[in-house]
């Protein structure tokens, strides 16, 4: 981004710093109370995923603005971040292999969908609001405010595979996996 002076950077297992990106010099530096796995940012906020939290930081000056230790599972995907809403998606490997999709906005959950696989790919969003999500099992599954329009099996005849994170191009959805598929985003 244009003027952009500093970088955030998780060290170690649960410290963020921020760096001036010209000098190498320490801005901030906070220590978030959680594994980190993943991190976002816009608008001047930065998203932290971790072990059975997120949290969302100041930029400017590492505050944090609104944490949630409700999280079942581990953020290990990049949170997706619509206007004041961030989605994330878990994993739960532990004996149940599930994961769970969560939008929330302020620190408050404002609905969360359970997957039968965890989840490590990023969603993504159209201009729908329809969020596309990939689990571990195979499946792509299409999500409106916690519901779910349909789930697609990328496994082909049992295959147990690895699946891309969602991306959508135009009208277009694409996830690779042994094949790559589109799907019509409308």
């Amino acid at each position: 981004a244009k003027n952009r002076t500093s970088i955030v950077v998780a060290t170690g297992k649960n410290k963020l710093n921020c760096l001036d990106i010209n000098t190498g010099n320490q801005i901030w530096k906070i220590d978030v109370g959680f594994k980190i796995y993943s991190l976002n940012s816009k608008n001047d906020i930065v998203y932290v995923g971790g072990n059975r939290n997120i949290c969302a930081i100041k930029a400017k000056n590492g505050k944090i603005i609104w944490r949630n230790k409700r999280i079942k599972g581990r953020v290990k995907a990049t949170p997706l971040i619509n206007k004041k809403t961030c989605y994330c998606a878990t994993s739960v490997l532990y004996k149940k292999n599930k994961g769970r999709l969560y939008a929330i906005k302020n620190g408050k959950i404002l609905w969360k969908y359970e997957i039968k696989g965890s989840i490590d790919s990023s969603p993504v969003l159209n201009k729908k609001h329809i969020l596309y999500v990939t689990c571990q099992k195979g499946w792509l599954y299409a999500i409106r405010k916690g519901k779910l329009l349909w789930k697609y099996d990328l496994r082909g005849k049992g295959k147990r595979i690895r699946i891309s994170s969602p991306i959508i191009v135009g009208d277009i959805l694409f996830v690779a996996s042994n094949k790559l598929y589109t799907f019509l985003n409308n």
